[in-house]
């Protein structure tokens, strides 16, 4: 018989596995069988966790070179798009990424900020702290 893991010929007391190393290797490579869920845990798990389709594109690049012509030169130009992802961050969040990282200009989350400067009404940006080239500007 041979080592059902490295295929060496076993000895003597050894049935499947020629040393303990194989044995293991083996078992950590098996695939173990997933816990069948009954219908309501499957709903429920579905409700939690729902199944996520492609990121939709949130924005044509056309739409995006347009938008990053209207902001004022003195504003770093983010080198990312904004991604279905950071659509639904909160701006404790966008934050927080932005002031963690060393070049966040290449971050999809300053991306969406700047999204979110230049499409956003006064009202929607209650709470957000505003530049001065943003503060009392139209949008729409």
């Amino acid at each position: 018989m041979r080592c059902l893991n490295c295929g060496k010929e076993l000895t003597g007391k050894q049935t499947r596995h020629c040393s303990d190393k194989c044995r293991m290797a083996l078992k950590r490579t098996e695939a173990k069988p997933e816990p069948e869920q009954n219908e309501s845990e499957q709903v429920k798990a579905e409700q939690i966790m729902p199944e996520q389709a492609e990121p939709e594109q949130r924005i044509t690049d056309e739409q995006w070179a347009e938008l990053l012509a209207e902001k004022p030169d003195s504003v770093t130009p983010p080198r990312a798009k904004p991604t279905a992802d950071t659509a639904g961050l909160s701006k404790e969040e966008l934050t927080s990424a932005i002031n963690y990282d060393v070049a966040w200009w290449e971050l999809p989350e300053y991306a969406e900020l700047i999204l979110r400067l230049l499409t956003w009404t006064d009202e929607q940006l209650a709470g957000y702290w505003l530049p001065a080239w943003r503060q009392n500007r139209k949008v729409g």
